[in-house]
C-alpha cells in the first residue's frame, strides 16, 4: 500500500437537488450503508486508513472527505506521524466548513484500546482547532477490518453491524454511471504514475524540440515567444483528441510543450471542456514517460483538472508524483497549499478562464467549456 504523509481531500461541493447533472440524494438508513458507500466516496477501496465524513445536518449533504494513512507502531498503537495525520485531516475538514464529522477506520490492526485511544485524539484534534466560527462536533467513530460485504462493523457508542456489498451501494453504482471507477486501493491508483519507458527528461524534451525546429528550416530565427507558445499548445491539444498513445519522440516534444508556463496553463483549462477525460489520460502517459521538471508539469496539470472535476481520488497520487519528481516545482506547491487551505473545486474552476485567455492571445482555439456540473453525496445515517 502508497503510504502518504498528507491527507488525500475529496472536497465534494454541495449538491444541488435542483441540477439534474448532481448526483441523487441517498439517504443512508444506517452506518453499515455509510461504510460501504466509502469506495463510491473516494474512489478506490480504503485500507489501514482513516476516513472523516464532513456533513451538514440541515440539508443532509456530504461535503468534505479526507483520508490518510493510519500509521501505528509495533505495539498497535498511534505513532506520531498517526497523531499529526488525525490532526492535518481535521484541519483539512475544518477548512472546507465541516460542521459535523463522522470518522471511520478501517484497518485489521487496530483494537478496541487503540479506537478508545484514536477517538481521544479526535477529540483533542477538534478542540484545539476549535474556534468561534466553528463548532464542528464529532457524531461518531466506526471500525471495520476492510470495506466488504458481511464484515463486521463496531462504533464507539456501542452499535454494531454487518458491510452491506459495497460493490451495489447507491453511492457506488451512481460514481459508476456518472462515468467514474472504483479502484481495489491506492497503490493501483498511484500505478496511474509508475515511472514507464526510457525516461525522458528535460534536455531530451529541449533538444527534440530543436531537433524539429532545424528540420523544419527554422535554424536558429527568433521566432516570437507567442508563435512558440502557440505551436506548442496545438501540439498538445492534437495529442489530446489522436487515437493513438505518443511515441518517445513526440512524448519529448509535449513535454518541452508543457515546460512553457502559458502552454501547461492553457491545457489545464481543459478541466473546464469535454476533452477533460481524454487530457488527463494523455498527461497521465506523459507523467510516466517524463522525468524531472516535464514530469511533474504533467502531474501538475492532472491534479488541477481532477480537483476542478471533483475527482479527489487523483489529486493526491498527482500531487504526491509532481511533488517527488521535481520538489522545486512551484506550480505542484502552490496547488498542494491552496487544497491545504481550502480552496473548493468551485473555485479552481473559475481559473480554467485563464486558460482561455491564454489560449484566445495565442490565436488557437479551445473546446468549448462547459458548465460546471454539480456533483452530489450522500446523506449520513438518520
Amino acid at each position: 500500500m502508497t503510504t502518504t504523509d498528507r491527507p488525500d481531500p475529496y472536497p465534494l461541493p454541495g449538491a444541488d437537488p435542483d441540477d439534474p447533472a448532481g448526483l441523487p440524494l441517498v439517504r443512508l438508513s444506517e452506518p453499515g450503508d455509510l461504510l460501504a458507500a466509502l469506495p463510491g466516496l473516494i474512489g478506490f477501496y480504503p485500507e489501514r486508513s482513516m476516513v472523516l465524513i464532513g456533513y451538514d445536518e440541515v440539508t443532509r449533504w456530504t461535503g468534505p472527505v479526507a483520508r490518510f494513512d493510519l500509521v501505528l507502531d509495533g505495539e498497535g498503537g498511534l505513532t506520531s506521524a498517526g497523531h499529526r495525520g488525525i490532526a492535518d485531516t481535521v484541519r483539512l475538514c475544518k477548512r472546507y466548513g465541516a460542521l459535523r464529522i463522522l470518522a471511520a477506520v478501517v484497518d485489521d490492526r487496530v483494537t478496541p484500546p487503540v479506537m478508545e485511544r484514536i477517538h481521544d485524539r479526535l477529540l483533542v484534534a477538534l478542540m484545539a482547532d476549535g474556534d468561534g466560527d466553528w463548532d464542528a462536533e464529532l457524531e461518531d467513530l466506526f471500525l471495520v477490518r476492510r470495506i466488504a460485504e458481511g464484515e463486521l462493523w463496531v462504533c464507539t457508542h456501542g452499535g454494531r453491524g454487518r458491510l452491506p456489498d459495497p460493490g451495489i451501494s447507491p453511492v457506488t453504482l451512481a460514481r459508476v454511471v456518472d462515468g467514474g471507477s472504483i479502484h481495489s486501493s491506492r497503490t493501483e491508483l498511484a500505478a496511474h504514475f509508475a515511472e514507464t519507458g526510457p525516461g525522458i527528461g528535460w534536455a531530451q524534451c529541449i533538444a527534440a524540440e530543436r531537433a524539429v525546429r532545424r528540420r523544419r528550416g527554422e535554424g536558429r530565427a527568433r521566432r516570437d515567444a507567442a508563435s512558440k507558445d502557440a505551436t506548442r499548445l496545438r501540439l498538445v491539444l492534437a495529442a489530446v483528441c489522436g487515437e493513438s498513445a505518443p511515441t518517445d519522440a513526440e512524448v519529448a516534444r509535449l513535454g518541452a510543450a508543457l515546460l512553457s508556463l502559458r502552454v501547461r496553463d492553457a491545457v489545464f483549462a481543459l478541466a473546464a471542456t469535454d476533452a477533460a477525460d481524454s487530457a488527463v489520460d494523455l498527461l497521465c502517459d506523459l507523467a510516466r514517460r517524463l522525468r524531472g521538471e516535464p514530469r511533474a508539469a504533467a502531474a501538475t496539470v492532472v491534479a488541477g483538472i481532477c480537483y476542478v472535476r471533483a475527482l479527489g481520488t487523483m489529486v493526491g497520487v498527482a500531487l504526491e508524483c509532481a511533488l517527488e519528481a521535481d520538489p522545486g516545482y512551484r506550480a505542484a506547491q502552490l496547488l498542494a497549499q491552496a487544497l491545504d487551505g481550502g480552496m473548493t473545486p468551485e473555485s479552481l474552476f473559475s481559473i480554467t478562464e485563464l486558460g482561455y485567455e491564454i489560449a484566445r492571445e495565442l490565436g488557437v482555439d479551445m473546446p468549448p467549456r462547459i458548465p460546471r456540473a454539480g456533483v452530489g453525496g450522500a446523506a449520513p445515517p438518520g
